[in-house]
C-alpha cells in the first residue's frame, strides 16, 4: 500500500488500493509456490527447516529484548553486534558442526551474542545510556486473585501433562 501510494503519480482511491492489494498477494503466493519446490524439495521437514531458519536470528533478537529492558548500559552497536554474531554462529556451527543439536546451537549462540554485546559495550565505555528505557517507577506486583489463578491453571496443565504423558 505504501509502495504503490508513493509511486503513483494520482491519488488513489481505498478500493484500488485494496485491489492492488490482493493482486500482489495472489502474485506472491504464485511465486512461492512455483519457488518452493526447487528450494524446499529435498528437505525432510519443512517445520524442522523453517525452525533451523528462525534459529539463526532467535537468541540475537533474545539477546537484544533483554538487555533493552534490564541493561542501561547497552549501546546500538552492542545490540547490532549481537545481531550480526547471532546470525554468523548459527550460520558457522550449522555448516561446521551439522551433528551439534539444534537447541545446544541456539544456547551457545545465545551466550556469545550476550557476551559480544557486553563486550562491545564494554570498550565503548560501559555507561548508562540515556534513552534506556527505566524501570525503577514501575510497581510489577500483581493482585492475590491474578496469583491464586496462576496457580489454578499451572495446577491444572501440570495435572493434564502427567496424565497423557
Amino acid at each position: 500500500m505504501d509502495i504503490y501510494k508513493t509511486f503513483s503519480k494520482n491519488e488513489v482511491s481505498q478500493a484500488k488500493l485494496i485491489n492492488t492489494g490482493r493482486k500482489a498477494v495472489v502474485i506472491s503466493l504464485a511465486i512461492a509456490v512455483i519457488v518452493a519446490k526447487p528450494l524446499l524439495g529435498s528437505v525432510d521437514s519443512i517445520f524442522q527447516h523453517i525452525q533451523n531458519f528462525t534459529g539463526f536470528f532467535t537468541p540475537g533478537i533474545l539477546v537484544i529484548f533483554l538487555v533493552a529492558l534490564f541493561w542501561k548500559k547497552a549501546t546500538t552497536l552492542s545490540v547490532l553486534i549481537a545481531a550480526i554474531l547471532s546470525l554468523i554462529l548459527s550460520v558457522g556451527m550449522l555448516y561446521l558442526l551439522p551433528d551439534f543439536p539444534y537447541i545446544h546451537r541456539m544456547g551457545v549462540v545465545f551466550f556469545a551474542s550476550a557476551f559480544g554485546c557486553y563486550m562491545t559495550s564494554l570498550i565503548q565505555g560501559y555507561q548508562d545510556q540515556p534513552k534506556a528505557i527505566d524501570l525503577n517507577g514501575i510497581n510489577f506486583s500483581t493482585s492475590k486473585s491474578f496469583n491464586v489463578n496462576t496457580v489454578i491453571v499451572v495446577s491444572v496443565l501440570a495435572l493434564i501433562y502427567g496424565l497423557f504423558n
